[in-house]
């Protein structure tokens, strides 16, 4: 859910089962600041969610404890995390906020306009979303300039 949307740790967290909108295709997410915006949700992650969600039933969050029912921490966030790339045997680093830079990056890759994840990512300025793109190289070098189009 992380890269599949993009969103904050406490974003992640503050998702309710409700903020889900199936017949919309998107997630309610309440940001910084307490503001509400929506972002996609594409089949793949749904699945992931409904596959979750047969799983660990749960009642009221997205990701909640399933012996108090309430909200998963942060800090539980991060340690599934670190178990999960222990498990998988990954030496780079993985946080949270990672995910979100990594999904703004993928987003560009793919031909997202910069104001549009800008929107996506809750941001005010587009500065603030320009310091989450890192272009890989290799989708650089793939870009065509103008000069490809004259003839010689």
């Amino acid at each position: 859910v992380l890269y599949g949307t993009g969103v904050r740790i406490a974003e992640l967290i503050g998702i309710q089962l409700s903020d889900i909108k199936r017949a919309d295709d998107c997630i309610r997410i309440i940001g910084k600041g307490n503001k509400e915006r929506y972002v996609p949700l594409n089949d793949v992650l749904l699945q992931l969610i409904e596959k979750y969600y047969r799983e660990y039933r749960t009642k009221k969050w997205l990701f909640e404890n399933d012996l108090t029912f309430q909200q998963y921490s942060a800090g539980s966030v991060r340690q599934f995390l670190k178990k999960f790339k222990a498990e998988a045997n990954v030496q780079s680093v993985v946080t949270p906020h990672k995910f979100r830079h990594s999904h703004a990056t993928a987003l560009l890759e793919s031909g997202v306009d910069l104001r549009t994840i800008q929107k996506e990512l809750g941001h005010n300025t587009i500065k603030t979303t320009q310091c989450y793109l890192h272009v890989s190289n290799n989708h650089i070098s793939k870009i065509h300039t103008p000069l490809n189009n004259i003839k010689m």
